[in-house]
């Protein structure tokens, strides 16, 4: 008869002293790496050299603290120098540890388990594993948790975010509102809706500069207007850069705005030529790609240097999770407009590129095979060090709650690690329901077509209902396990009865 992976009976002691004793090593190891380190947290960096920024300042919410351990992880991978490389090498991580851990845990109980037994529980706990943290990934694209906040010393400076989306994009998940309330409250004053499509949307609000995010098919790159007037707009099918040169001299001269360029598939010999077509600015840092190489750094300082080119810092936000830790800070010192969002599209438009700073909350930038593959140490280790004592604190706080906790349950005769397990599982299944269901009731007004949008949100409420369903599946399992345990126990202390 197979084994069940499940445990039938309450761990040992010897079990629940290595979980007290790895939470603790882990506490230790986030005090002592946080007091020791060096590393300014609360000073953001220029994303064109790395280094600090004179009079910006960054803070993390309290309520941040308050809810540490659960959006670490989110931390660990945002603040990567490449987010999307720090996701994948993760979850090849959450592959291969459980399985070798489990293969090498039962490596002295062959008497119990055959190899091909072994195996399949060790590619069970892999898959768990794995699926625990996709589940993380949907929670964090649809709950909001805490990000870094910018504050500039010089109230008359403007900071902003040139490229975000709403659901009138086909992939955006957020209403126009929620994306500037999010973005007011990270510390940015004005917000290009650049959204997908030739036929820009009026917002009509103040902060919101009309924009759109349109690829160009010779050359597999994006390129995005920003100072729209939606009814003037002539939409330009862009195959190549004679369209691209049509619409550049559109916006420029019709709506007066300023154009940028994505700069994920760009080669450093293409910046000179899109220059000469009239590109105001490039992207060097965009939180939802690769970061440029060397080389193509390089061209874009150069042709800042030469042209005043502005390069900026954008998150390209869809609504994916509320991470953005990039902002572009627009000096006022030798800049013209009588509003914040005019102040944005002149700088652009004049090339003032030394009163532009693109600016990031961590070190951006290209980083080596090793710290690829390694991704997750290295982004442990940079998240202890940016601990404040408070964050901290909570992490000490959450700790001591969990060893009382599996004590609590261990003197109730319930397994600790499947009951919180389903405890966690039924949590994260609520919010995430909850969140989903207020993103769709948002969208009940919109008369837009994003199917995109709309189907991930009804499989997140999907996957939100199979996390409370295996949330009670697992609760009725531990308290069946009590309920036996007591019985053999009673069993056991009956008396015995001569014949």
């Amino acid at each position: 008869m197979q084994k069940s992976c499940f445990p039938g009976r309450f761990p040992a002691t010897g079990s629940i002293t290595r979980w007290n004793a790895a939470v603790l090593l882990w506490l230790l190891f986030l005090t002592f790496v946080s007091l020791t380190s060096d590393y300014l947290q609360t000073a953001p960096f220029d994303a064109r050299t790395g280094e600090h920024v004179a009079g910006l300042s960054l803070s993390y919410p309290t309520w941040g603290a308050v809810i540490e351990p659960f959006a670490a992880v989110a931390e660990i991978l945002g603040g990567a120098p490449d987010m999307r490389k720090a996701v994948l090498s993760t979850l090849v991580w959450c592959l291969l540890l459980p399985f070798l851990f489990a293969l090498l845990q039962d490596m002295g109980n062959k008497a119990k388990l055959s190899r091909r037994a072994r195996f399949r529980r060790a590619a069970s706990i892999s898959l768990t594993a794995t699926l625990c943290f996709a589940m993380y990934l949907a929670f964090t694209t649809t709950v909001k948790l805490p990000t870094w906040v910018l504050h500039d010393d010089n109230a008359s400076d403007v900071q902003a975010d040139l490229h975000t989306h709403t659901f009138y994009s086909h992939d955006g998940l957020v209403s126009p509102e929620d994306n500037l309330a999010h973005h007011r409250e990270i510390g940015n004053q004005v917000v290009v809706f650049s959204d997908h499509g030739m036929h820009p949307h009026n917002y009509n609000m103040d902060g919101v500069i009309t924009g759109t995010e349109q690829g160009v098919a010779k050359g597999d790159f994006h390129v995005i207007g920003v100072g729209l007037i939606p009814d003037k707009f002539v939409p330009v099918a862009l195959f190549g850069k004679p369209e691209l040169k049509t619409l550049v001299k559109q916006i420029h001269e019709v709506h007066h705005g300023a154009v940028i360029a994505m700069t994920e598939h760009l080669k450093p010999e293409d910046i000179p030529s899109l220059v000469a077509l009239g590109i105001d600015g490039f992207e060097i840092f965009n939180q939802g790609y690769t970061p440029p190489s060397n080389a193509l750094k390089t061209a874009l300082l150069e042709a800042q240097k030469r042209h005043g080119i502005v390069l900026v810092a954008d998150s390209d936000w869809h609504g994916w999770g509320t991470l953005n830790q990039q902002w572009t800070v627009f000096r006022t010192g030798t800049m013209t407009g009588d509003t914040p969002e005019k102040i944005v599209i002149n700088s652009l438009r004049e090339h003032l590129a030394d009163s532009v700073i693109p600016v990031t909350a961590n070190h951006e930038g290209q980083v080596s095979t090793i710290h690829t593959i390694l991704s997750p140490l290295f982004e442990v280790f940079r998240y202890a060090q940016e601990l404040s004592l408070l964050r901290l604190a909570a992490w000490w706080i959450w700790g001591i709650l969990f060893i009382l906790a599996v004590r609590l349950l261990k003197a109730q005769k319930l397994a600790p690690a499947p009951t919180l397990g389903a405890l966690m599982c039924g949590s994260t299944g609520a919010v995430m329901l909850a969140a989903s269901l207020y993103r769709l009731y948002t969208w009940l007004p919109f008369d837009g077509t994003n199917v995109y949008g709309r189907n991930l949100f009804l499989l997140i409420i999907c996957l939100s209902l199979v996390c409370l369903a295996v949330s009670r599946m697992m609760l009725q399992k531990v308290f069946a396990m009590q309920q036996s345990q007591l019985a053999d126990r009673l069993e056991q202390n009956k008396p015995a009865y001569a014949e």
